[in-house]
């Protein structure tokens, strides 16, 4: 063991500091944690381990009380022996003893400890040294603030999203709580600035990490199991870092999962920002044929977001204080900001469209072809040679003709001019490497990269989204783009777009780049344009890299085109290599064909390759076709062979033969095998056969084989029979074994019976297992037989075992009673436990009693609350009784706090009546409030309506907004209606705008309704990146 350490610092400072160490022996517990064990106020502890206590505190109340706190953390969590670890009492009580009178101290940590020995600083640099422009804070105007002696950022101005930010920073600060908080606002609003001013003062031994090299990914991988506690994890601008175009995301997002619930590797605070397109692809659920893509990037972000305002709501606040005077810079942006966008001003937003609108045609082209590269998925790091290459396809042949022979040099000039914005960035920046770091951002021939002003980044992302670019951009993306995810998000936006020659080249570049898992896709690709032989050859060398799935969708694609010789040779060539599901699937369409004969030699061919399963399918279509025999035989088999659905199904059989011993066996060996259907079908027949005792062993093993439901049904049986206390008996086994159901529901029974202590008494035993409902629904009942005090009784124990909507049932009640105070604070009381809908009925109750004052502040009570429906049910009751501004104003109120729907509903009311102008604008403004359905809604509302012209104005307008669906659902009614022209014309539109669905199956409509000619050729080879149908490729 090495020598302990002696310091001649300030020794109570010093000693204290061995305090703030030991907690990290300790494991971090936090401050509340502490404070329960040892008996020392919350605010006491919070100065002593967080090193901001000055004096030395006192040993015996304070110091002795928090020692064996830690000493009991560290026993009770098994981490070995206390002395070992932290030291023993009387070390502690001799530096405590020296610290007094200002002698030198010896630590009492042991050096063996983990905090008795120098700590290698984790991933990252101090804080301290983090300057805000490197975290990609944007630079601001100047306006004379450089002359003036400013610093680099203007005075700093707080909105309410601050003090969420400042909660979760304290909450790390004092509870040595791992936390996360990500904000989430458009380009330029001030997410990152928020950030920077949230985790700057945390000061020591805080270090922040910001992973970005040589790529967000990676450089997060790499580092990610090292970060440790007090460390600031970094995430700007996070789909950089979970939405990737590969694995590495989830595998980003689940390790961030991990150190948050880690808390040996705490306290870690984690910020991020996102624009609120990428929130919402990382958190929308899919529909349930699609996969998941972000299940641990959803989880990560659940209940961690905090929405920016794009603008300042309260101008005239800002101008009244002193910082305007002080920074010329917010006067400036106070002065000509439109609609209070400062912060977007004072970044450079203004600056940046009016550079980009007076730019010269080749300049623009340059930019086009950059917000088309960034919308459609290549990272930030953009080629030169792929911005030149890709322009001159954003100029005509009169503006082609015209350029200066130095055209691309003046463009590159006038988009990378510094000074161009008042001191913002430019439109284009080149990316330089730092001395030392990786050289990934330039491109091999020594050519730069620039990256895009997010400004016009987001931009372009909302005026070009309809826009498929022209065939320079994806040839120069083909040879130029940055990196193999960068062809594969391009192809993935040309596959998206029809533009399937394109996609091809695009997956070749992965491919000839080391990429196999793209082999597939070329294998299908090729299928697509009937090259069956160069489809057969790249999945044949997809399957030597391991993926075997492509050869079967190849013999399904055989399949559907009805040459089955082809579609049985690869599937037989899948089986070869362990993939059998092909020829079970191709069993399948036989047997729905009624080819049993072909089906079984298909089954059987699995089979012979290995798989036991398909006996089962064998046996079903023996079954089938009438050889019960046959088909029980190859049921034997497979029960033989350990397939537990096959004894499942032979215990049904022995059941029906009156077998029961045999059928109980076979059961039991299903359940075994983790099938206990049959345990739970024998016990039922049991019991319809009056053999109680057995039925009540099968339910029995049913339950120890994870199945209660048969537990759950004998109570209801013996309930119903009069049989009350064996129902019980069974009920309460059955919540032994996790199934509560069978005790609320005798309670109910009883309650109705008139037996209240029976049903009190079990109802609280299920909510002593878990389920409260039967409490909830004895209180209501309580309630309607008028006995109030029974009822609040019941309800509170409901509530305190986890039920909240049990006060809010009794507030309804005593609203509708007329008791609206009482009613009132057990809303409120409801609301402490999680019931935020009870407000909103109290609302409408008051709305509807014409106390509309009382019922608006109920309503935004409960929307603070969390539940914006309220608003909406108040703007419903309003605009029936004709009140239309009141309710357009709580529509609006609603949008403000995150709901936009309300507007949508509002909207669709006003075009119920005729006021279709108000509609069309309430859409529009849910449209701005991030609800980008709301134009495609009132779209096919006026399509429903007859007014054809409109409704395609409408969906061109919800297609700019984002959503493409109104043209979808109009192509598919004009071409119901025989009108195919404009049907393709919308197609398209949408299909350029990324959604090719209403293309193809509208080319597949077509092709099987006899147009074998341009239909077929569009489905085969797809478009070209103008627009015309590609010829063969």
């Amino acid at each position: 063991m090495g020598q302990p350490q002696t310091t001649h610092d300030d020794g109570p400072q010093a000693f204290i500091g061995y305090l703030q160490r030991a907690r990290a022996v300790a494991w971090n517990p936090s401050a509340e944690w502490l404070a329960r064990q040892s008996g020392i106020p919350k605010s006491t502890v919070e100065t002593l381990i967080n090193g901001r206590r000055k004096r030395l505190p006192d040993w015996s109340e304070q110091v002795f009380p928090l020692l064996e706190a830690y000493r009991l953390k560290v026993r009770d969590e098994g981490r070995g022996d206390p002395d070992a670890l932290l030291g023993s009492m009387p070390a502690w009580k001799r530096a405590y003893d020296d610290a007094q009178l200002h002698r030198p101290l010896t630590c009492p940590l042991p050096t063996s400890s983990p905090a008795g020995q120098p700590v290698q600083p984790g991933p990252g640099r101090p804080l301290g040294e983090a300057r805000p422009l490197d975290l990609e804070v944007h630079p601001a105007i100047d306006a004379g603030a450089k002359a003036a002696g400013l610093g680099e950022l203007p005075t700093y101005i707080r909105r309410p999203h601050d003090e969420a930010l400042a909660l979760v920073v304290d909450q790390v600060r004092t509870e040595a709580a791992s936390r996360i908080l990500m904000l989430v606002g458009g380009s330029s609003t001030g997410k990152t600035r928020a950030l920077w001013e949230a985790v700057r003062g945390l000061g020591e031994p805080w270090r922040l990490w910001h992973p970005i090299n040589p790529g967000r990914p990676e450089a997060a991988l790499a580092e990610l199991e090292s970060i440790s506690a007090h460390t600031v994890v970094w995430l700007n601008e996070a789909q950089h870092y979970l939405l990737t175009p590969g694995p590495e995301g989830e595998q980003i997002a689940a390790g961030l999962r991990e150190l948050l619930r880690t808390p040996e590797r705490g306290p870690v605070l984690m910020v991020g920002t996102l624009w609120p397109e990428y929130w919402n692809i990382l958190t929308t659920i899919p529909e349930p044929e699609k996969p998941d893509l972000h299940s641990q990037a959803r989880e990560l972000l659940k209940d961690v977001t905090v929405a920016l305002p794009d603008t300042f709501d309260n101008l005239h606040v800002v101008a009244r204080t002193g910082a305007i005077s002080r920074d010329p810079r917010l006067a400036e942006a106070l002065r000509r900001a439109s609609d209070g966008a400062l912060t977007q001003y004072l970044a450079g937003g203004p600056a940046l469209i009016e550079r980009y609108e007076k730019a010269s045609t080749a300049a623009q082209a340059v930019l086009h072809a950059a917000m088309d590269a960034r919308r459609l998925g290549h990272g930030p790091a953009l080629p030169r040679l792929l911005l030149e290459q890709a322009a001159a396809g954003y100029l005509n042949d009169q503006q082609w003709d015209l350029l200066a022979d130095d055209w691309l040099e003046r463009a590159f000039a006038y988009l990378t001019d510094p000074m161009s914005c008042r001191g913002a960035r430019a439109p284009l920046t080149r990316i330089r490497a730092r001395p030392g770091g990786s050289p990934a951002k330039e491109q091999q021939d020594g050519e730069p990269s620039y990256r895009l002003a997010d400004y016009l980044e987001q931009h372009g992302s909302y005026t070009r989204r309809t826009l498929c670019p022209p065939a320079t951009f994806w040839d120069a993306a083909t040879r130029h783009a940055a990196a193999t995810d960068d062809h594969i998000a391009l192809a993935q936006a040309a596959g998206q777009r029809f533009r399937y020659r394109h996609a091809f080249s695009l997956w070749q570049r992965a491919a000839d780049a080391g990429d196999t898992e793209v082999l597939g896709i070329l294998a299908l690709l090729r299928e697509r344009t009937g090259d069956h032989e160069g489809a057969e050859r790249l999945a044949r060398a997809a399957t030597e890299a391991g993926d075997t799935g492509v050869l079967k969708e190849l013999a399904e694609s055989r399949e559907r085109a009805g040459d089955h010789e082809e579609a049985e040779r690869l599937a037989c060539a899948a089986a070869e290599v362990g993939n059998t599901s092909a020829l079970r699937s191709l069993a399948e369409w036989r047997e729905q064909a009624g080819d049993y004969e072909r089906a079984e030699r298909l089954i059987r061919a699995a089979m012979n390759a290995g798989n036991i399963g398909v006996l089962g399918d064998l046996a079903r279509l023996r079954e089938r076709v009438g050889d019960l025999e046959e088909a029980e035989r190859l049921y034997r088999a497979a029960a033989d062979a350990g397939e537990t659905y096959a004894l499942e199904y032979l215990a049904g059989l022995r059941d029906d033969a009156g077998d029961y011993e045999g059928a109980e066996r076979l059961a039991r060996a299903a359940a075994d095998g983790g099938k206990t259907y049959a345990l739970m079908e024998l016990a039922e027949s049991r019991e319809r056969a009056g053999d109680q005792q057995g039925a009540e062993r099968l339910a029995y093993a049913a339950a120890e084989a994870g199945n209660t439901s048969a537990l759950r049904d004998l109570a209801r049986h013996r309930e119903r029979a009069g049989d009350h206390q064996g129902a019980e008996r069974l009920a309460y086994a059955a919540a032994e074994a996790g199934n509560t159901s069978a005790l609320r529901d005798l309670a109910r029974h009883r309650e109705r019976a008139g037996d209240h202590q029976g049903a009190e008494r079990l109802a609280y035993a299920a909510a002593e297992a878990g389920n409260t409902s039967a409490l909830r629904a004895l209180a209501e009942s309580r309630e309607q037989a008028g006995d109030q005090e029974e009822a609040e009784r019941l309800a509170r124990a409901a509530a305190d075992a986890g039920n909240p909507g049990a006060l809010g049932s009794l507030a309804r009640h005593r609203e509708r009673a007329g008791d609206r105070e009482e009613a009132e604070r057990l809303a409120y009381a409801a609301v402490g436990i999680g019931d935020i809908y009870t407000l909103e009925d109290l609302a409408e109750s008051r709305e509807r009693a014409g106390d509309h004052q009382e019922a608006e502040r109920l309503a935004r009570a409960a929307t603070d609350a969390g539940n914006t429906r309220a608003l909406w049910s108040l703007a419903r009751l309003r605009e029936h009784a004709g009140d239309h501004q009141g309710a357009e104003r709580l529509a609006r109120a609603a949008a403000d706090a995150g709901d936009p729907s309300v507007l949508q509903n509002l909207s669709r009311y006003r075009e119920r009546v005729g006021d279709r102008e108000k509609a069309e604008r309430l859409m529009r403004a849910a449209a701005d409030a991030g609800d980008p359905s709301a134009l495609a809604r009132l779209s096919r509302q006026r399509e429903q309506a007859g007014e054809h012209v409109e409704a395609e104005r409408l969906a061109h307008a919800a297609a700019d907004a984002g959503n493409t669906s109104a043209l979808t659902a109009l192509a598919e009614s004009r071409e119901q209606a025989g009108d195919l022209e404009k049907a393709e014309r919308l197609a398209r539109a949408a299909t350029d705008a990324g959604d090719s669905s209403a293309l193809e199956a509208l080319s597949k409509r077509r092709k099987a309704a006899g147009g074998l000619g341009r239909w077929g050729d569009l489905l085969q080879f797809g478009l070209e990146a103008d627009g015309v149908i590609a010829h063969p490729w």
